[in-house]
């Protein structure tokens, strides 16, 4: 739906924003998690949702607000995203009102500096156009390295891109490194090939990234998120 809404004549594609209250809250983190890219900022109310969705979220402006009394949706929910997105080093500021319960939405939606910070954002520039001879690294692990081959969904890309648009010239490789830390995949792949800025990277981590943690899924979970964010610091 918010997709068909920004093509509308008189909208402005970059300041869509996002909100919903209780059940809408969840709609709210699941949607901006889901498409990030449509929204220019999103304001979450007494919802809740799921740490996997925490880094995409992280890309996204996002104030979100609870109840510290709420009965209905327990305020742990909106605690736990906010610590998840911030793990992720995402812009989020949280508002907990003392003594409310579920109905914190007419205080927020009341409040002029919430709608002056929601309508002061804009969404973050679009990721440029490819250009004739740029290349294309698809970044991983033993599946990558698998879909480089004959049949695989590296090569598959590759084949359909150049039938689709031949005049791109462009250049797709599989560099899949099996059972490397995910900080290491960029340098592992710098040391064997010259990458320049006219490289883009198309980087899929699996669970083969995470180092043995025994059985603390948690833990697992956050050194996955700390090594995506090494990742994209080079």
């Amino acid at each position: 739906f918010a997709a068909a809404m920004v093509q509308e004549p008189g909208v402005d594609p970059d300041r869509v924003y996002l909100t919903g209250l209780s059940m809408g809250g969840f709609a709210t983190f699941h949607v901006a998690a889901a498409r990030p890219d449509l929204f220019a900022a999103a304001l979450p109310i007494c919802g809740g949702g799921e740490d996997s969705m925490a880094l995409a979220l992280s890309t996204l402006p996002l104030r979100v607000f609870h109840g510290d009394r709420d009965r209905t949706v327990p305020v742990e929910r909106s605690r736990r995203m906010v610590a998840a997105v911030r793990r992720c080093g995402g812009d989020v500021a949280y508002t907990e009102y003392e003594g409310v319960a579920h109905d914190s939405w007419t205080r927020t939606y009341a409040d002029e500096q919430v709608h002056e910070w929601l309508f002061a954002q804009r969404r973050a520039p679009r990721l440029p156009q490819l250009t004739k001879g740029e290349r294309i690294v698809f970044l991983g692990g033993a599946a990558v390295a698998a879909g480089g081959a004959s049949g695989g969904f590296v090569a598959r890309f590759e084949r359909e891109l150049r039938a689709r648009r031949p005049q791109l010239e462009v250049q797709v490789d599989a560099a899949g490194f099996a059972g490397a830390p995910l900080a290491e995949l960029l340098p592992r792949f710098a040391a064997d090939s010259a990458a320049d800025e006219r490289t883009t990277f198309v980087v899929l981590p699996g669970a083969e990234h995470v180092p043995e943690l025994s059985g603390d899924r948690v833990a697992a979970h956050e050194a996955f998120e700390a090594g995506v964010r090494s990742l994209l610091q080079h």
